[in-house]
């Protein structure tokens, strides 16, 4: 696959990323919808696209890095968020999260690009299905933690540094590559976060949302997969 059609894809998420605050104000009252419509797409790709890649592979140790790595992934995000909330007092919880959240989504966007490289060079079916939801999460992430955000965007620098990580990703898969076992360990760690940002961040809690967006969502990635 061509590099710079690679570097395309990757632009998409830089430029949706670097607007997403934009975005989410400009439809902010449709928020509900969006975030339902989102994470049913998301879910849909998780279950039936992403999870088979990696049962459907022949070799029981990258099996068992990639399960093990989802499990990483998850978890990581989760325990450096209780982490923070548990040892911080109010004037520094804000801090601390602002920080945490900045850095995590650098090195979350660096192994999206390195993982977008390589579905990539797998066939564009496989990595346009997989930049689908990222652009959506891309999009909508300053939708889902606003005031979070709105802190961080102040600094443009930090918001270019953060949103070009997607790029830099790519270029290091295709300047250094890695293992097979090493791209089987990154694969699973996305899929770990992207299950828990989805849950923590994206699936509206409660009375919010409106299931027939999720369903509508759900459906739509089914027939793209089915057309594809």
């Amino acid at each position: 696959m061509n590099i710079l059609i690679i570097l395309s894809y990757g632009a998409f998420i830089w430029i949706l990323h670097y607007l997403s605050d934009y975005i989410s104000l400009k439809f902010i009252k449709y928020k509900d919808k969006i975030l339902s419509f989102a994470a049913g797409i998301s879910i849909t790709y998780l279950f039936l696209e992403l999870l088979p890649q990696i049962h459907e592979e022949n070799i029981e140790k990258l099996r068992t890095i990639s399960y093990v790595s989802i499990l990483i992934g998850f978890s990581i995000f989760h325990l450096l968020e209780k982490y923070v909330y548990q040892h911080s007092n109010k004037e520094e919880l804000f801090e601390r999260l602002k920080h945490i959240h900045t850095f995590g989504f650098f090195v979350y966007y660096l192994i999206i690009g390195a993982v977008l490289y390589y579905l990539m060079e797998s066939s564009l079916k496989a990595g346009t299905l997989f930049l689908i939801p990222i652009l959506f999460h891309s999009t909508i992430s300053s939708a889902s933690s606003k005031e979070l955000h709105e802190d961080i965007k102040v600094n443009k620098y930090i918001r270019i540094t953060v949103s070009s990580s997607t790029i830099i990703g790519i270029l290091i898969a295709y300047y250094i590559g890695v293992t097979q076992s090493v791209y089987y360990g990154i694969l699973g760690f996305v899929i770990g976060a992207l299950f828990y940002i989805i849950i923590k961040d994206i699936l509206p809690e409660q009375k919010e949302g409106d299931p027939k967006y999720f369903l509508v969502g759900m459906a739509l990635f089914i027939i793209l997969l089915i057309m594809i």
